[in-house]
Order: C-alpha cells, then structure tokens, then sequence
C-alpha cells in the first residue's frame, strides 16, 4: 500500500466519450527526420486506442481493491498492462523496455 492507503494503478489505455479520443493527422511526407518515428507512433497510438479498455473495465479492480484481504501493492487492470507492468519490473538496466518501446517508433 502506499502512504495514503491505496495500491498504485497502472490502467491502460481507456475509452472515452470526452472528445478526446482522436490525434490530429499526420504525414509520412513532413520534411523532419523524425517523420518516420513519429508517424510510428502515432499509428501505433491510434492502434491502441482502437484496442483500449473501457472505463467500467478499469474501475472495476480499482473499486474492488481496498476490501481485497490483501490489496496489491500495484494494480493493473487490463492484462496489457500486466504484460507492460512485468516487463518494465523485471528490466533492471532498462534493455528491453527500450527494445519494445523501439517497436513502437518504427526502428525494429
């Protein structure tokens, strides 16, 4: 538990009805060296929301929690959190969570 009381969440991504839900668009012609990695990630980005959790998903382990006979310490809610959550815990000179987010911008 941290010191107020609460285990620490790791939600993934969450679909929403705030509007908030979509990227400006983006070219893979923006003269930057970078337009390639960006463009990436911003497909992947999208890709994910495509893919994301619903509030109600989310909230549920999170509300149940704090009467849990033992609340875990971290908590997350989706199982692509979990995966995420495992590798990063696990990377201690931090070599594969640069190689998986790497993925994410086109450079593997």
């Amino acid at each position: 538990m941290s010191s107020i009381g609460r285990p620490s969440t790791s939600p993934p991504a969450i679909t929403s009805t705030a509007g908030c839900g979509s990227l400006p668009p983006h070219s893979s012609t923006i003269a930057s060296p970078y337009a390639p990695a960006l463009k990436a990630y911003i497909d992947r980005t999208l890709a994910s929301f495509g893919n994301a959790q619903s509030a109600a998903d989310a909230v549920a382990p999170i509300i149940e929690a704090p009467t849990a006979a033992q609340p875990p310490f971290r908590l997350q809610t989706s199982a692509w959190a979990r995966d995420f959550a495992g590798t990063k815990l696990a990377d201690a000179d931090g070599s594969a969570v640069q190689n998986l987010m790497a993925t994410w911008v086109g450079l593997s």
